[in-house]
């Protein structure tokens, strides 16, 4: 996992994707799949510390790379002509979208779906826009600050009473809770909002 000097950032990018229509033989080609792995992770700035794998009898692999940044993986199917495909990067300088699209241009496939989780909480900032605000909120063991921001403005506003005492609930949990509240319209939407 990477960490800054003076902030941890708990935050990643997880890509799941599924490739179809790949060369079975490709499929089955253990030290081949290895190589266009690796190529395909460090080409996006991932750190390979392990690369594992399976050959399975008769046909398909199973992958691992493990990542200083966490994992990849692929598992395959050459009777299916598919595999799935997984990679997960924590911190800012990997970037997992990428070295799926590496991977992807070596295995042609005719066909990928894939689907890109942002996970995490970013130097343990949420920041997500609601309608005409942006609302932050910050969670440190139990207590949160809420701040909010109009569109075009510079400042930001520190939402009144925070920060408030958190019991239970984890930084995802509050930062929805303020959405919803934010959603109803500020300072209105505030009222009975209960984060203990």
């Amino acid at each position: 996992m990477s960490y800054n000097d003076t902030t941890c950032r708990f935050a990643g990018r997880h890509v799941v994707a599924e490739l179809t229509g790949v060369s079975p033989s490709l499929l089955d080609d253990e030290p081949r799949l290895r190589e266009l792995l690796h190529h395909a992770l460090t080409g996006a700035k991932a750190t390979v510390l392990h690369i594992v794998s399976h050959r399975f009898t008769p046909q398909g692999v199973t992958m691992l790379a493990l990542l200083s940044e966490s994992h990849a993986s692929i598992h395959t199917y050459p009777e299916a002509v598919s595999c799935f495909v997984d990679i997960f990067t924590c911190g800012q300088n990997a970037d997992p979208e990428h070295a799926l699209a590496l991977l992807v241009a070596a295995m042609r496939p005719a066909q990928v779906h894939r689907q890109t989780i942002d996970r995490g909480m970013p130097e343990h900032t949420l920041r997500r826009t609601t309608g005409e605000v942006t609302v932050a909120t910050e969670v440190v063991g139990d207590r949160a600050t809420i701040e909010v921001q109009y569109t075009g403005a510079e400042e930001w506003y520190t939402v009144t009473g925070g920060p408030f005492t958190v019991i239970g609930h984890d930084g995802q949990w509050v930062h929805a809770a303020m959405v919803r509240a934010v959603a109803q319209g500020l300072p209105e939407g505030l009222t009975g909002l209960e984060l203990t």
